[in-house]
């Protein structure tokens, strides 16, 4: 009787009413799950043969198909090689076009305001030859333009905002006509210092600047001393 007892207050809540265990309901869901497609790449990519000794690629809608292409430079052979896309991922065999010698940079750009993009490839041997993009996917033959030897690198923009694509090619500006063609190359001046006469020229401009906000301090402290010493007496100050 007593384990009853103890039992039973222990079931009583705090008002002294008996304690009574609430059914639990479990109730059935549907639950909409999220379709979701997991993306993978294929074991054995397909590759697409390019000239010797590719060296650059870039894609744009060369055909105006509304599908992106492909434009590679071959340095070997001095060639541009133009892969027509399908829009699956695969490409048609490449058009091989001829350009400067050892092809290095490319870059697609709209040069002459035709809609259609066009092809800029820089030359280590000193040049830059632009294709216009003449319908279809298909180029017209290159037209070279002068630069310094060795350049690597070339980008696209309107520098100069007159609407017309522009070329920076390393260091050098080549400001278009709007009909595929460009003005020559301006050469942007570079400031090098090399070796110990450059860091000497640098101490010694550091050291004339501080010299010179040495002497506007001390004119300025100076300037605030006359003014304390004659405040209390004459207004005239002395120089």
């Amino acid at each position: 009787m007593l384990f009853s007892w103890r039992h039973q207050l222990a079931r009583m809540s705090p008002r002294g009413k008996a304690w009574q265990p609430r059914a639990r309901c479990s109730r059935l869901g549907v639950e909409a799950l999220e379709d979701r497609t997991v993306l993978s790449f294929a074991a054995v990519p397909p590759s697409f043969p390019t000239g010797p000794d590719p060296h650059a690629v870039v894609a744009a809608d060369f055909a105006g198909s509304g599908r992106l292409d492909l434009a590679v430079v071959n340095e070997q052979s001095n060639t541009v090689s133009v892969f027509p896309g399908n829009g699956d991922g695969a490409f048609q065999p490449k058009v091989d076009y001829t350009v400067g010698t050892d092809p290095d940079a490319l870059a697609a750009g709209d040069f002459n305001g035709d809609g259609r993009p066009d092809l800029a490839v820089v030359n280590l041997t000193g040049s830059v030859s632009v294709l216009l993009n003449g319908g279809a996917g298909a180029f017209l033959p290159a037209v070279g333009f002068a630069v310094p030897s060795g350049s690597h690198s070339v980008a696209v923009a309107d520098f100069n905002g007159d609407g017309h694509a522009d070329l920076v090619v390393n260091h050098s500006l080549l400001l278009g006509n709007g009909d595929g063609t460009f003005q020559p190359a301006h050469a942007r001046r570079q400031r090098r210092d090399r070796g110990n006469g450059g860091l000497q020229r640098r101490r010694q401009a550091g050291s004339r600047q501080c010299r010179s906000h040495r002497a506007g301090i001390g004119v300025g402290a100076d300037f605030a001393r006359q003014r304390r010493r004659h405040l209390p007496g004459s207004a005239k100050l002395r120089p």
